[in-house]
């Protein structure tokens, strides 16, 4: 962290593993930013993602680092107000298990900590979009769409069948999906579109 008003450097240079992908700033006043690097072991062929939270105002890490199976994906998703993020990651797990996993975990950007326990759903191809207030988000993978409390880090919920293109009102009390169908006689396809009321 340099001052950029003295060119000093403010506290000590800090080392983490991996290679930078995707850090910014992470709170509205400058004082926080969320470092992410991944970390890929050719020896294995996995991923992991790492996730640290730096305070500005001394150049220390603040809080614990997250460690997420797998490489980003989407991007980091943050609360209009930037006090919780959601990091989504997937990961093939052809070397390891052979299962395809989608993690998610939600950092609270202000302690630096993870909100909750790892969510683990399948399979890896998933899209995760975060209400405007931060409160609720939704984690669609293609075979199931989880509504998560972003508040404590918990699965709010799970909406029935293969859902896709999830959308969250700002409030994060509605979701809208979409379910595709391709007919393989009229060669046509058709959206439903489906509404759920989020608690």
């Amino acid at each position: 962290v340099v001052n950029t008003l003295t060119g000093a450097q403010t506290g000590t240079t800090l080392t983490l593993p991996g290679e930078q992908f995707g850090s910014r700033l992470a709170s509205l006043d400058g004082s926080r930013a969320l470092i992410v690097t991944s970390v890929y072991d050719g020896r294995t062929s996995t991923n992991n993602l790492r996730l640290a939270v730096i305070d500005t105002t001394t150049g220390a890490q603040t809080g614990a680092t997250t460690t997420l199976i797998g490489f980003l994906n989407g991007g980091v998703l943050y609360s209009a107000d930037t006090t919780r993020a959601v990091v989504t990651a997937i990961s093939s797990n052809f070397n390891t298990t052979g299962v395809a996993t989608t993690q998610v975990a939600v950092i609270d950007t202000s302690a630096g900590n993870q909100v909750g326990a790892t969510l683990t759903l399948t399979p890896d191809n998933g899209l995760t979009v975060l209400s405007a207030n931060g409160v609720r988000a939704l984690v669609n993978t293609s075979a199931q769409t989880v509504v998560l409390n972003t508040v404590n880090g918990s699965e709010a919920g799970t909406l029935a069948g293969a859902r896709a293109f999830p959308l969250l009102t700002p409030d994060g009390s509605r979701a809208v999906t979409a379910t595709i169908d391709y007919n393989w006689f009229t060669r046509a396809y058709t959206t439903h579109l489906s509404v759920a009321q989020i608690v």
